[in-house]
């Protein structure tokens, strides 16, 4: 029998993290400008919008991307 509090399926919760634009040109040491002319062209996957003036990529999407 499961506990109370505990989330179905044994208690395993996949959190997924964000990473920023900031945060994704500091791991690849790259600048906005290259990061978007990447996305252009189709050599870096598109950011997920999280708002209005927000966009995002989930970390396993950056930390699995072959370049």
């Amino acid at each position: 029998m499961s506990k109370k509090n505990e989330p179905p399926g044994g208690g395993q919760v996949e959190t997924q993290r964000f990473m920023r634009v900031a945060e994704v040109c500091e791991f690849f040491s790259i600048s906005r400008a290259t990061l978007y002319r990447w996305i252009a062209a189709k050599r870096f996957p598109s950011p997920i919008s999280l708002g209005p003036n927000t966009v995002a990529w989930r970390q396993h999407t950056i930390l699995n991307w072959e370049g």
